[in-house]
Formats: structure tokens, sequence, C-alpha cells
């Protein structure tokens, strides 16, 4: 946790598009008292950090012999994004790891969800809905360290290497918003 990762695209409401460096850092300067939704987004290199190794403990994980042990390795683990983890996840990591294919169809190569975010049921993360944003309504103040959790898709060993700028884990991307007074 904590390793930043470049290359990230964050989106925000009616602003240009900012692209995280290699420090994972981004900020916006914002009028004040609008609504801002912040949604960052990554989708280079789905084989960065796929391995057999990962699917033989999504395998595990499926039979319920060693079942994943945090919500972020279940979403890396749901690879066709359909919120089950079962033997297509397995069979579409096998295509991207042979060059088969280069995407995993349905989902994009990283997904990010809010730092802070509390899954009600760890075991299952799809027993809810989980943000992959952050909201801000009616922005007064500057918000510092809006912290992300990157999810590297299929990459349940966490392997993935973040440094990589032109392919491209987890962990959280550091933010930093400030709004712009009227003066």
């Amino acid at each position: 946790v904590g390793t930043p990762i470049a290359a990230v695209t964050v989106n925000c409401t009616d602003e240009a598009p900012f692209l995280t460096l290699a420090d994972g850092h981004y900020d916006f300067i914002l009028p004040a008292a609008e609504d801002y939704t912040i949604t960052p987004a990554k989708n280079t290199s789905h084989a960065n950090g796929v391995n057999i190794f990962d699917i033989y403990l999504i395998q595990q994980h499926i039979l319920a012999v060693q079942p994943l042990d945090s919500p972020y390795k279940i979403i890396a683990a749901d690879v066709d994004h359909n919120e089950v983890v079962n033997i297509a996840d397995i069979f579409r990591m096998q295509q991207v790891i042979l060059n088969i294919v280069d995407t995993f169809p349905n989902n994009t190569a990283w997904r990010f969800v809010p730092f802070d975010h509390v899954f009600p049921n760890p075991s299952f993360p799809f027993a809810s809905s989980f943000p992959e944003d952050l909201f801000f309504p009616n922005l007064l103040d500057d918000f510092v360290d809006q912290d992300f959790v990157a999810i590297k898709t299929g990459d349940v060993t966490l392997n993935a290497d973040p440094t990589l700028i032109a392919q491209s884990p987890i962990p959280n991307l550091q933010w930093l918003m400030s709004d712009q007074a009227a003066e």
C-alpha cells in the first residue's frame, strides 16, 4: 500500500483530464461552491502482473480451498467484470498470458476504489455496489490526500509493476484538490 502509480488519467467534472506523474499526485484548481466528481482511469497493459500463479490462486478461491484474503484481490480476480469469480475469468487470463488477446472483455486493466471505502462484506465485495470515483457536493474547502486503491485486473499476487508508464498496482494514488476562492 502506498505505491504511487504513474500515467493514471484523472478526470474531474468539466475540467481537462490530468495525467499523474511518477509520484502519483494530481491537483486541480477548482471554483468553489460547485459539485465535482473525480474519476481515475488507466487501461494499458492488461498483462502487467498477470501470471500462472494468479490463475492458481484464483482456482483455489473458486474451489474454496484457499479464499482470496482481500476484497481488492477478489475484484482483481473478476477479470470479465460480471461480479462473479469463476472459470471464465481463468480462461480470459490464460488468453491474455498467451497473447491470444491483449485486453480483458468488459473490463479495464485497472480499477480504482476510494481508499476509505469500507466493504460491508469483504469476502464478497460485489454484495453491494462500491464506488469507483469520489463525489464532492458543493465543494467549499481544500481536499488533500483523497486516495484511491488501484486494483490491477487479474493480478492477485500484487506483482504488477507500478513504474511502467506505457504498460503499467495496487495501492493508492495520492490526490490533492484545491479550490480557488474568488477575490
